[in-house]
């Protein structure tokens, strides 16, 4: 692409004053609710579910606890992922190692589906992507690779930068 300023600003991006954070905001949300549609209609699962059980394929018997650290949810949201793969069939709790914790497993319904999904995905991706072309998909996505990394340790920092400011202007009112 020639110039950066060529690029079109129509849609709800638009009036967010150019909020970088915001409009990658907005960019997660759309993708997630097309991956969302689409996952449910072909398999019955959401797009975190589906991440769920190509987690499992890669590293079966993870007990819950090791499985939202790799999905990078809290323990909590986990049991609302799985309870509805294990009903549906897709997925199956036992007793491995540890008797005192349930591992989670894909059954060979699951273990099935990974590769439907995956092409599934690819296919999403795919279109998601084809505005751009090969060389700027790789600069998009290692830009993304490269603020996914720095959101996480950012997070604490903003967090307490946020908490300062407010301590700060909690401070001058008590002042007045």
């Amino acid at each position: 692409m020639d110039c950066i300023d060529q690029l079109s600003a129509d849609g709800p991006v638009e009036g967010l004053a150019g909020n970088g954070l915001i409009c990658f905001a907005e960019l997660e949300r759309a993708v997630s609710r097309t991956t969302d549609e689409q996952m449910n209609l072909l398999f019955g699962v959401s797009a975190r579910q589906a991440k769920v059980v190509a987690c499992l394929a890669h590293q079966p018997f993870m007990t819950r606890t090791k499985l939202a650290h790799q999905q990078r949810y809290d323990l909590a949201s986990i049991s609302p992922l799985v309870s509805p793969l294990v009903a549906e069939g897709i997925a199956m709790k036992s007793r491995r190692h540890d008797h005192r914790s349930w591992c989670i497993s894909l059954t060979m319904r699951g273990s099935q589906m990974v590769v439907n999904i995956g092409a599934a995905l690819k296919t999403i991706d795919d279109r998601s992507m084809r505005a751009l072309a090969n060389d700027e998909q790789y600069f998009f996505v290692a830009l993304l690779k490269r603020l996914l990394t720095n959101a996480e340790p950012q997070s604490v920092a903003v967090a307490e930068d946020v908490a300062s400011q407010l301590a700060g202007v909690a401070f001058l009112r008590h002042m007045r």
